[in-house]
């Protein structure tokens, strides 16, 4: 019998077959996979690319973002160490430092206390908790920081075991100090002074 609509009818009915097996039955061959299968495999190949690539492109952003949120957090903390009350406090500390250094008690200013010592301490025990909680830029922070603790640092150990030796001390746990300590990455020793300080 001949198709009334020809070999292009022949041909549209060839290809649906065609499309049926690729795609909705199993193919008659042992072992291969239908092209359904094959496209699937293929879709999810480069979708699991696309979303590997798209994924570590966010990654990178999410630490781009947290580098920039750590050194913003530093630059505030660095701020803080910059308001009067605080300088004036670190200036108080600074003329025991240098007093020390130079031998010369009339240096120490009249107004330092061991609240002034504990203070500026706390500051720098604040820094570096900032800094070990990653919450803080250590690069920065360490460029900031490192010079004041280098200078202080020597002088002050000797501070900081007499208040952790008083009975009735403001702060004696070991936890203190340990900023400045770590900040002092090279500290710069102080001759001794002779007895007359």
């Amino acid at each position: 019998m001949v198709d009334p609509q020809g070999p292009s009818n022949q041909r549209r009915r060839r290809m649906a077959n065609w499309l049926t097996r690729a795609f909705f039955r199993r193919s008659a061959t042992p072992g291969a996979m239908p092209v359904s299968s094959r496209v699937a495999t293929w879709v999810g190949i480069v979708s699991a690319s696309i979303g590997g690539f798209m994924g570590l492109d966010t990654y990178r952003a999410d630490v781009s973002k947290k580098v920039d949120q750590s050194v913003e957090k530093t630059f505030d903390l660095i701020h803080r160490f910059n308001e009067p009350s605080l300088v004036q406090t670190r200036q108080r500390v600074l003329s025991y430092v240098n007093a020390r250094r130079y031998c010369d008690s009339r240096w120490i200013s009249r107004e330092l206390t061991d609240y002034d010592y504990v203070t500026v301490l706390d500051f720098f025990d604040l820094a570096h908790a900032c800094v070990e909680a990653q919450l803080c830029d250590q690069a920065t922070a360490q460029k900031f920081f490192s010079p004041y603790a280098n200078y202080q640092w020597p002088i002050l150990q000797t501070v900081v075991a007499n208040l952790q030796n008083e009975e009735q001390s403001l702060r004696a746990d070991d936890g203190f100090s340990v900023g400045i300590a770590t900040f002092a990455i090279d500290p710069v020793d102080a001759p001794p002074c002779d007895g007359n300080f």
